[in-house]
């Protein structure tokens, strides 16, 4: 018997309004898992850690600092980092899509960690509405699956774990580029479809601009799907003509979005910079079952997978590899598109079915281009072939792109299967109404990791500049030796636009040539911190700092010891 159409699948009357409610409720649900810390402990709590959380604190006030018209480093391209390197936003992210409602809520003095936590909510509100309405209308479903679908797009256990690393969580603008190339293609004026695909390049290039490594991942998973769809629907070029115009305008709102992309980007890391493949085939590759890894406290999962050796594994890099897919959303997902498949007549698939099925060929290809086969990966021709792709050490972080697609494939491949559960037995359409549940209950685990903020606050609040004449700052060797190192120099960082002097630590995904002050215990360090000033020709007094004490040293240290 055939399938449901997509029609047939649309909820009519009370079912209408109740699948609407199912969403609201998942919403809720979602938001409220993902900030139940915060709301039990009365907000005094926020989103990242005292590392690399810190890190992009200190790069949204760069921007703050920047919009008030005092840069600490004197330019937009210069935050103060790694003084007197003078394109130091460059060397990493920069956040600039987090930086504009960061900015208007710090206008509002709002406290900045407050302010951070508060544009994740932003963004994860946006993400989960927007991959709604994206579900509903392409491929179309009904209401409740693609309100699961968001809800795995926004809340799953795989985004919530990888806010570790918030320059990831820019992908839940994904859904809004992909609502804005749906309006294109409707009926219309041609200036308004234009208009509707020049915004999604812009879209994306505000993407690329803030976080380059999330967009290249969702345009490479992007491109995989769009070759398996022409190689299964073999359009004829007459029926691609239309399109291009719309390819012409997005192509040109990315343009636009990529003027300071570059300006910023050949100032700072440069088109001769690019990591060995040995990173990216190293520690942070994936094995064949990390596909369905998760992350520690899975509710469903995580104790099983340990004891079945995939999951929690300590000579794995956890925070790079813990990236699968949930086993029940996978299966339900890649199944129930091999099903759709199958039940078609040759050559007839409907549209909205070959979509979904080339939207997870696009994810499972990104996975298998990764995996290692007898010594030897495809991912190395990615890698050379590929522009953009020699600078990504961590290539399994393309599974949050995946996890758009395969939530999209998702909202229409469950639609489909539970609209053809309900007309063939009660028994079948509990068991899928059961393994849909599932899909949302296997996503709940720990909340986003998060810091006090009364312990970054404390500190902070009284910071002052040294009480003697200072051009810059460093750490001091030996500071607080219970931090880590990436935990010192956040402190430098978001002191240095605290109090808005510059500082010669840092910590970004490059280095700036020759800066060797990452370890402040190392025994050289204070060697180090002499040879940079002098090789750098910094002549203005320099003096130390042991931020959280406040206390402050005038003068280099002393290389000697």
């Amino acid at each position: 018997m055939a399938s449901p159409t997509a029609s047939q699948i649309r909820p009519q009357g009370f079912a209408w309004i109740g699948e609407r409610l199912v969403a609201l409720a998942l919403f809720l649900l979602g938001f409220g898992l993902m900030f139940r810390p915060i709301i039990a402990e009365g907000f005094h709590r926020s989103i990242g850690d005292g590392g690399d959380g810190l890190i992009l604190i200190a790069t949204l006030e760069h921007w703050f600092n920047v919009l008030s018209g005092h840069p600490v480093g004197g330019g937009w391209r210069d935050p103060g980092f790694f003084y007197p390197y003078g394109n130091a936003l460059g060397l990493t992210d920069n956040y600039f899509v987090y930086a504009i409602p960061y900015c208007a809520l710090r206008l509002l003095s709002v406290g900045s960690l407050t302010a951070y936590t508060l544009v994740i909510g932003m963004f994860a509100t946006i993400g989960y509405w927007a991959m709604y309405a994206l579900g509903r209308r392409w491929p179309r479903s009904a209401t409740g699956t693609a309100a699961i679908g968001a809800f795995v797009f926004a809340f799953g256990a795989m985004p919530m774990f990888k806010l570790y690393h918030g320059q990831t969580y820019t992908i839940m603008l994904a859904p809004a580029i992909g609502l804005l190339l749906l309006a294109a293609r409707r009926q219309g004026p041609l200036w308004r479809r234009l208009a509707y695909a020049g915004a999604a390049g812009l879209v994306y290039g505000a993407i690329l601009f803030s976080a380059a490594q999330t967009a290249w991942f969702l345009g490479f998973v992007g491109m995989l799907a769009m070759l398996y769809w022409l190689a299964r629907a073999r359009p004829a070029l007459a029926a691609l003509r239309p399109a291009l115009p719309l390819a012409g305008c997005f192509a040109a709102g990315l343009a636009i979005a990529f003027v300071p992309t570059a300006e910023l980007y050949m100032h700072g890391i440069g088109l001769r910079h690019a990591r060995s493949f040995a990173e990216a085939k190293g520690i942070f590759a994936p094995f064949v079952l990390d596909i369905i890894q998760v992350q520690p406290g899975n509710l469903l999962w995580f104790d099983l997978l340990k004891y079945l050796g995939i999951a929690g594994r300590p000579t794995r890099q956890l925070l790079e590899v813990a990236l699968g897919y949930t086993p029940v959303f996978l299966g339900l997902t890649v199944a129930g598109a091999i099903v759709l498949r199958r039940r078609a007549p040759p050559g007839r698939a409907e549209a909205d079915d070959l979509a979904a099925e080339a939207c997870v060929a696009g994810a499972i290809l990104a996975w298998l281009l990764e995996l290692n086969y007898f010594g030897t990966r495809p991912w190395w021709l990615v890698f050379h072939l590929v522009p953009g792709a020699s600078g990504i050490r961590t290539p399994f972080r393309i599974q949050l792109a995946g996890l758009f697609f395969m939530c999209l494939a998702y909202s229409h491949i469950a639609a489909r299967l539970w609209a053809d559960a309900l007309r063939k037995s009660v028994r079948r359409a509990v068991g899928t109404g059961l393994l849909l549940t599932l899909c949302v209950v296997e996503q709940f685990g720990p909340p986003p990791l998060m810091r006090r903020s009364a312990d970054v606050d404390a500190w902070l609040s009284i910071a002052t500049k040294p009480p003697f004449p200072c051009e810059a700052f460093y750490l001091v060797p030996e500071v607080d030796p219970s931090e880590r190192w990436s935990e010192h120099q956040a402190d430098a960082m978001i002191l240095s636009q605290k109090i808005g002097l510059p500082t010669l630590n840092g910590n970004s995904s490059w280095l700036p040539d020759g800066w060797k002050l990452m370890h402040t215990e190392s025994p050289d360090y204070a060697a180090n911190v002499v040879d940079w000033v002098r090789t750098q020709h910094v002549a203005g007094p320099v003096c130390g700092v042991d931020p959280r004490a406040g206390r402050w040293v005038a003068g280099l240290p002393d290389a000697s010891r």
